[in-house]
């Protein structure tokens, strides 16, 4: 019996003041919120991302995108990307982004039929990120 388990992923909500996580679960089949990051210098948000990074033992991470509601790309996701590309060489992870806009609203459905994490960045529609 193989008993290789699958890589964990981080989920990232990336905002001007907090960093929200989510981790997935040792068997790849959920997500759940782990902490919220409230950002102090891009120098301290990286170092508690590394500590997470090393005790899960993350191997890639997924990155909320806000899309405006037309697909187009609004300020908050250039303000991501910007971020994205000051982060990735320091993470030696892939880093794919995901269109969070429909996300909160599946989530809050999610939770009230059965009261349990969903995170669609990480395990959404069967899509695989945006890389």
């Amino acid at each position: 019996m193989d008993d290789k388990k699958p890589p964990r992923t981080m989920g990232l909500d990336v905002g001007s003041r907090t960093i929200g996580v989510a981790v997935s679960d040792e068997l790849g089949i959920t997500a759940q919120g782990l902490k919220t990051i409230r950002r102090k210098s891009s120098e301290e948000d990286l170092k508690e991302l590394s500590q997470i990074i090393r005790q899960f033992e993350i191997k890639k991470l997924v990155v909320g995108l806000p899309k405006n509601m037309d697909g187009s790309l609004g300020k908050q996701a250039e303000v991501v990307f910007k971020w994205i590309k000051s982060v990735q060489q320091k993470l030696s992870l892939p880093i794919v982004t995901w269109d969070e806009r429909l996300s909160k609203e599946a989530e809050r459905g999610h939770r009230q039929n059965c009261g349990c994490a969903y995170s669609p960045g990480i395990y959404g529609s069967g899509k695989e990120p945006q890389g």
